[in-house]
């Protein structure tokens, strides 16, 4: 639930609740295939396990048993995007909202974002809440003799999260059938210590969880306990 990290969606979303960005590129209806990492450690010791007990046989048959038969290697994927899918506007929702309820000392401005679906209309909102503020920024500072830079950190952050915009403008959805064929030829002890249903995460608790995680490990703050404002 936590992550000591900025890469990937972690950055976009502290950069959001803090205030600092408010639009990018991107569809929230997309789907983002978050998977927590437990779950993917345990679906590659529940995979190599049955590949090893069942000669590489195909769970369930069906067109993975014929590509078994063929000689092709048998593809698992630890995915969410079929059993349980979740939308980067659904993220951008429950995380931020966090720290709404929960503000961090290091907030610089007010919590709103808005997706971009489209180029110009990415450029005008970019505008409207990034260059120009920051712009206007820089001019009072320089004004009271004061060093600006207000822009050109903006400019930065942009620029970090761009590799992020390709993922929000687009979706994948994978096909996560041998991995729950694997999970039902487990025995009710390895099932139990090794969790590998997806389709029971609730992703509210698990953005709030990691919400809080970045509010501690990230922004070095203590967390609120406050568990009827979770």
């Amino acid at each position: 639930g936590w992550t000591d990290s900025l890469a990937g969606p972690a950055g976009l979303v502290l950069a959001v609740a803090l205030g600092a960005l408010h639009t990018a590129p991107g569809d929230p209806c997309n789907v983002v295939d978050f998977v927590p990492v437990d779950t993917v450690v345990a679906s590659m010791l529940a995979s190599a396990w049955f590949m090893a007990s069942h000669g590489g046989g195909a769970p369930g048959g069906g067109k993975a048993a014929a590509a078994c038969a063929r000689g092709e290697p048998l593809v698992v994927h630890c995915s969410s995007s079929g059993d349980n899918p979740v939308s980067w506007g659904f993220m951008l929702n429950a995380m931020p909202g966090y720290f709404e309820r929960h503000p961090s000392s290091k907030t610089r401005g007010a919590i709103h974002f808005r997706w971009a679906r489209s180029q110009a209309v990415y450029s005008a909102l970019h505008a409207v809440y990034h260059t120009i503020p920051a712009t206007a920024s820089d001019v009072l500072a320089w004004l009271r003799g004061l060093k600006g830079g207000t822009r050109a950190k903006m400019e930065r952050l942009t620029s970090l999260l761009r590799p992020l915009v390709f993922f929000a403008c687009h979706e994948w959805l994978f096909d996560a059938s041998n991995l729950g064929a694997v999970r039902h030829a487990l025995n009710c002890a390895d099932r139990a210590t090794l969790d590998l249903d997806v389709a029971a995460l609730c992703w509210d608790t698990y953005f709030t969880t990691w919400s809080r995680g970045m509010k501690v490990f990230l922004l070095q703050e203590k967390p609120s306990y406050v568990r009827s404002r979770l």
